[in-house]
């Protein structure tokens, strides 16, 4: 799922995301798709903004469609500066709760990008990327 945010929206201007997962017809005619959704707990301030030229820490935690929380077998991060065209492995620790502390260089200035890719330990995959996730001042 692409998507594209006008050029006045200076945040967020695109959005990537590609899952992999497994689904059969339910008896019922519902399923919950085994989707991964990441949760960015981005601590930005009001403008979406934070220092630059600093390693900025923020939360990253993930959610099935049913609101459970999924086992995850390891998270891959990078950032870029040049909104994705390059980037940069970003450290990505396991927490005790299941949740991983991803660790990015903030660049001087303008904008970071963010992509991340996880795999389920039942199959299921997710791969985010997100054009100008947050500004650094």
């Amino acid at each position: 799922m692409d998507t594209e945010h006008p050029a006045w929206f200076p945040l967020s201007t695109k959005a990537g995301t590609a899952w992999t997962f497994t689904s059969a017809r339910p008896a019922n005619g519902k399923e919950n798709l085994a989707l991964l959704w990441p949760r960015y707990g981005l601590d930005l301030d009001a403008e979406n903004t934070t220092q630059s030229g600093n390693t900025y820490p923020f939360d990253l935690a993930f959610v099935l469609q049913n609101s459970s929380t999924p086992d995850i077998d390891g998270v891959e991060a990078e950032a870029s500066a040049a909104d994705g065209a390059t980037r940069q492995p970003a450290k990505a620790k396991g927490k005790s709760d299941g949740s991983y502390k991803v660790s990015v260089t903030n660049p001087d200035s303008l904008y970071v990008s963010l992509r991340v890719k996880a795999p389920d330990t039942n199959g299921s995959k997710i791969e985010q990327t997100l054009i100008k996730a947050y500004a650094v001042r």
